[in-house]
């Protein structure tokens, strides 16, 4: 999304979000189509992004919104659509890992295993190509541009309400659920973390999302949370990166490896500090 919206203290919570949403749509399209034009890694990425944060904005409008049919069906169909998205992302950052000698993979079955992950890569691409180009994926992406710009909900009296003040409720109850899942933090299962992971991602995506309510002094608070935000999502992901490396190598019919406890107990410490850091400072929205 090029310009972040602004609203104030006036700005109705209709008026924000639906702009919001309308600007992410317009992105996930820009994106489909530099990716579509030159089969970028970096374009799939970004496509990936936006169709992520689309779905995470419409999980927050939930309240908002009452569970407007329309909206909701149409987040819920973008995710499995995506879906191939996500497993060329997935195998590309695995190919590399494999490439630089330090996916969790015996070393005599390295060679076999780029192959056979390049072959699967190949077909993921192209099946998201041809998701680009079917009229499923276009049809979503005009459900949700009107619903969000002509929804039912648009109507309803929690669009009336101040942007600030539906934001702020919505963090909160986001932020509860984060501290909840974070609780133990070093003792999580891997499925656990994995969903913690996922918390502190939207956390940090709907806190860029929303930036433009904040006046400079606020927004200041605001950086900070979501550069941490970020990191601890980063830790997790390196933990998380192992489980599903594992999972792919072993889904692919080779021998996986053990994981470097020094980059286990790296990580791990870095979310825990991570975590700290958050909890001292507290919502920046409060």
């Amino acid at each position: 999304m090029g310009d972040v919206v602004v609203g104030d203290e006036t700005t109705r919570a209709g008026d924000f979000l639906g702009e919001v949403l309308t600007g992410l749509v317009g992105l996930v399209r820009a994106n489909a189509e530099w990716f579509a034009e030159t089969h970028e890694v970096d374009a799939l990425h970004q496509l990936r992004i936006s169709v992520r944060k689309t779905r995470a904005l419409g999980t927050f409008m939930d309240p908002l919104t009452l569970g407007d049919p329309v909206l909701r069906g149409a987040n819920r169909r973008l995710r499995e659509l995506a879906r191939p998205f996500g497993e060329v992302r997935d195998l590309d950052v695995l190919m590399a890992a494999v490439g630089e000698a330090v996916a969790p993979v015996v070393e005599a079955d390295r060679g076999a295993l780029r192959e056979s992950l390049g072959r699967r890569r190949g077909k993921a691409a192209a099946e998201a190509e041809a998701l680009l180009d079917s009229l499923a994926w276009q049809q979503e992406l005009d459900v949700l541009q009107v619903a969000a710009t002509e929804g039912q909900w648009r109507r309803g009296p929690a669009a009336e309400e101040s942007a600030r003040y539906v934001v702020v409720h919505g963090l909160d109850a986001w932020w509860w659920t984060l501290t909840e899942r974070w609780r133990d933090l070093a003792h999580l299962s891997d499925s656990k973390r994995h969903r913690l992971r996922i918390a502190a991602k939207k956390m940090r995506y709907l806190t860029e999302l929303t930036a433009g309510l904040w006046e400079p002094e606020v927004g200041e608070r605001r950086e900070a949370a979501t550069a941490a935000f970020k990191l601890l999502q980063d830790n997790l992901g390196e933990l998380q990166d192992y489980v599903a490396a594992v999972e792919v190598i072993r889904a692919h019919g080779f021998r996986a490896t053990g994981a470097d406890p020094r980059s286990v107990t790296a990580a791990m410490a870095g979310a825990v500090a991570v975590r700290s850091e958050l909890e001292a400072a507290g919502p920046y929205w409060r």
